[in-house]
């Protein structure tokens, strides 16, 4: 009895479940406009994404430049592009003193070397004497107009002319001969007139720096190193330093170091790379040194110290050197090298320098904190090497004498802004 009663109550449930649920009423259907609003469609873009800039390096001239350097306006130094020389002879020194110019000339050819003169700021040029030797330095005495001396530092030593250049007589010992063509490095004492002191410098034959405070007659030893270069101080009357780059052939590196006791004691100044390249003719006032580090640019210097001075970064944003890669976009790789820097004569601008580049000739105002290019070489650039302008000087009115490969002068009387070509020969 029980279980039949459990049984219906079950059928009860399950059919209740089962009946079909009331269907809600219908929603009242709105017809949709006949006319269709017109939607604009999306204007097509290129799907490429720029690339992200990357950090810069711990490098200062490996900062990336997001766009096209833009060239620093600047005239052509030439009104017509100057064309390669066929001449394999190259200028090897410039020296200018007083009115008169000196030049000397190597011949490969011939292995002589020509001294060439100008009394005319260079318009005109006249041959005087003929070295059988490569001579790498001319320099005339400070006061040429009074005594007349020059020198000419060769592979068979130190020559001098006591007649401003037609006769010249050997004043170094015959051990110092070498018949490999190499650089001597060569300077005069600013007091020359009051002092006789001369410095010889070079790698090799002999190797070190020799002095003479005689004028040439006899020589000392000052140090035993190889030699890059040698800097007089311009104030050498009262302060008698000297500076020497010394080229560590055992480290592989340059250092700097100063005497300022007639190389009794050197010091070093620096360590590494850079190198002084040139000092201000007002370096007593102003303590100024133009330095060269072929890894990272140009520094000054002003604090006057000659140990451990403080280097400053020159501006100098036209001799950067840039490179383009589709990835980083353009980015400064290094700067160009300078291959000469002469001061302006005190007399004139004492704070002016010039310098020259492969590509142009750039100007300092400021003695040399800050560079621009004063006229850009308008050659083509495949011909570098035979049009290279190596060589600076200057006169005492300002005229401005460059020269290098193909035996070539040119010359400019505008402070840089033009300038012409000189014939030699």
């Amino acid at each position: 009895m029980m279980l039949r009663l459990c049984l219906s109550l079950l059928c009860v449930v399950v059919l209740s479940a089962c009946a079909p649920s009331a269907s809600p009423s219908p929603t009242p259907f709105t017809p949709i406009a006949a006319t269709l609003t017109p939607v604009a469609l999306p204007t097509l873009v290129s799907t490429a994404v720029a690339p992200a800039t990357p950090t810069a390096t711990s490098t200062p001239l490996a900062r990336i430049i997001t766009e096209q350097p833009t060239p620093i306006p600047a005239p052509n130094c030439f009104t017509s592009p100057l064309t390669a020389s066929t001449s394999k002879d190259v200028v090897t020194s410039i020296a200018a003193e007083s009115n008169r110019i000196f030049v000397s000339a190597y011949s490969a050819a011939s292995a002589r070397t020509t001294i060439f003169i100008s009394d005319d700021d260079g318009a005109a040029w006249t041959n005087t004497f003929a070295f059988n030797d490569f001579v790498s330095k001319v320099a005339a005495s400070p006061t040429f107009d009074k005594d007349r001396i020059v020198f000419a530092a060769g592979a068979g030593g130190v020559y001098r002319s006591l007649s401003g250049g037609s006769n010249w007589a050997t004043i170094t010992p015959p051990t110092w001969v070498t018949t490999t063509n190499m650089l001597r490095q060569f300077a005069l004492s600013p007091n020359f007139a009051n002092d006789r002191t001369i410095l010889l410098g070079s790698r090799f034959a002999p190797r070190g720096v020799f002095a003479s405070t005689d004028g040439g007659t006899t020589w000392s030893d000052w140090l035993v190193d190889a030699v890059d270069a040698l800097l007089f101080s311009p104030n050498y009357a009262v302060d008698h330093a000297a500076w020497v780059v010394r080229n560590d052939e055992q480290t592989f590196r340059r250092d700097v170091l100063v005497t300022v006791n007639e190389g009794t004691n050197w010091d070093v100044v620096r360590a590494g790379t850079a190198q002084p390249l040139a000092l201000s003719p007002a370096f007593a006032q102003d303590s100024t040194i133009i330095w060269s580090d072929p890894k990272s640019g140009l520094f000054i210097s002003r604090n006057g110290d000659k140990l451990f001075p403080s280097l400053e970064k020159a501006s100098a944003d036209a001799l950067n050197i840039f490179r383009f890669d589709a990835r980083n976009g353009w980015s400064a790789v290094g700067e160009q090298p300078l291959s000469a820097v002469v001061f302006a004569p005190s007399s004139l601008a004492e704070r002016s320098a010039f310098a020259l580049t492969d590509s142009m000739l750039v100007v300092s105002r400021n003695g040399g904190a800050s560079w621009s290019p004063t006229c850009y070489w308008n050659f083509n650039a495949q011909q570098v090497d035979a049009v290279r302008l190596m060589r600076l000087g200057i006169t005492q009115s300002g005229t401005l004498i460059a020269a290098g490969a193909g035996a070539r002068v040119v010359v400019s009387r505008d402070g840089g802004l033009s300038w012409t070509v000189a014939n030699l020969k």
